[in-house]
């Protein structure tokens, strides 16, 4: 039976908040403030998932979605197109904050305002797409787990859809006419959006055929996250903070360029380097925060697990012409427990599951005076700050950096400090 709610939160992941007969009611694509129509799909007791039947009340931040692919059981990457662009940045905010305050167990954390983007729209320089057995591309949906042909993306870059033309105007995404047949899990699509350069990664089951080409971009077939066979050129070139960097099929790479500018000012604000500090760059990657920074540093030490990573990160040291830097390849705790020298700042940027407990530890040991936290998760980074909290450390501010404009998911770069002891 339909219920009436009115909602006046929004919780980590999305959904806006209400409370029906004392319970805890989950609503996607609805907006704090609203009264709403909704039917409840999962009861889990405390709690229950509901789907939006109707909006009576709008919020005056309510807009109109601009892609056909937006909503309940469709593609759901995005899960506040519904939601005008100002709002979503104080959410994030608001989020941070409360996952600071509730889980890292800082009673008034200092939050600076989300940065956000001029044109939050075309900012992605990568998608991760599924092909099914006629070649045609879309997500995997979020809710369903089915495939959502796409016929257009409006965050991705244009370089990312001139890959993926539809035989018609309006049509489907679809692989090259020449992979047709090919035993693709997954379509990969990356660009340079600073350099222009473009790159399609295929994940297959099978002997992937035409890739010989001729092709205007690199065509890469990897298994399992290894390359099929060797491939001419297996890499894209992206430019950030006045720097080139490689980066190559099986390696990250922050998927918002522009914003990725300035989650690296972010950085060096809080690393406040004077230029006689020993630098740690933990899961550096392709080496970007380390790079960006060696000029102000005496020496800085990247630390990553990736084998491909590591292969960029030292083909962009070598391009740079920087000697004070130096790579080690490993798991994070296994490096970090082997250093001996002294570490005056360190910088974290671990996936989204945050840091591991050892990792933790080492950083502890090695007692840098400050640590930058680079975080895609605030739970995981409200957790490790609390952890932290332990080896001395109390966080001094953050600040979410829009990375991912129209979705929940949330970048944010924290600075804490060591205790005097």
């Amino acid at each position: 039976m339909p219920i009436s709610l009115r909602l006046t939160s929004v919780a980590y992941g999305g959904p806006a908040v209400g409370r029906h007969q004392g319970k805890t009611i989950f609503v996607p694509y609805a907006i704090p403030g609203e009264e709403v129509l909704v039917d409840i799909v999962q009861d889990r007791g405390r709690y229950a998932w509901a789907r939006l039947l109707q909006v009576t009340t709008a919020s005056p931040d309510r807009v109109v979605v601009p892609c056909p692919h937006c909503g309940p059981e469709q593609c759901g990457g995005c899960a506040w197109q519904h939601m005008a662009y100002p709002l979503q940045l104080s959410l994030k905010t608001q989020v941070v904050r409360e996952q600071l305050q509730r889980l890292g167990g800082v009673e008034e954390p200092v939050v600076r305002p989300a940065l956000g983007m001029d044109q939050p729209w075309q900012y992605r320089n990568n998608v991760q797409l599924v092909a099914d057995a006629s070649g045609r591309l879309g997500y995997r949906s979020a809710q369903t787990n089915r495939t959502v042909i796409i016929s257009q993306c409006p965050i991705a870059h244009p370089l990312l859809g001139e890959m993926a033309r539809p035989e018609t105007a309006g049509g489907p995404w679809r692989l090259p006419a020449a992979l047709a047949g090919a035993q693709v899990q997954r379509a990969i699509l990356r660009a340079g959006t600073q350099t222009g350069q473009q790159m399609l990664v295929l994940e297959t089951i099978g002997e992937a055929p035409g890739l010989s080409g001729p092709w205007p971009f690199p065509v890469v077939a990897m298994r399992n996250g290894v390359l099929q066979r060797p491939c001419p050129r297996d890499y894209i070139e992206e430019r950030l903070g006045g720097r080139l960097f490689r980066v190559s099929a099986g390696s990250f790479f922050q998927v918002n360029t522009a914003q990725a500018e300035r989650l690296a000012e972010m950085v060096k604000l809080y690393a406040g380097l004077r230029g006689n500090e020993t630098l740690l760059d933990c899961f550096c990657g392709v080496g970007t925060f380390g790079l960006l920074l060696a000029n102000q540093a005496r020496r800085v030490i990247g630390v990553e697990e990736s084998r491909s990573a590591i292969v960029d990160a030292r083909a962009n040291v070598n391009a740079a012409g920087l000697a004070n830097v130096t790579l080690l390849q490993g798991k994070a705790e296994r490096v970090l427990a082997s250093i001996r020298e002294r570490v005056d700042v360190a910088i974290v940027d671990p996936p989204r599951q945050g840091c591991a407990t050892a990792v933790l530890a080492a950083l502890g040991r090695l007692k840098p005076k400050r640590i930058v936290y680079v975080s895609c998760d605030p739970s995981t980074l409200a957790r490790d700050i609390a952890r932290l909290a332990q080896a001395g450390y109390a966080l001094e501010e953050a600040t979410p950096v829009d990375m991912f404009p129209q979705t929940y998911h949330i970048e944010t770069v924290a600075m804490l400090s060591r205790n005097p002891s």
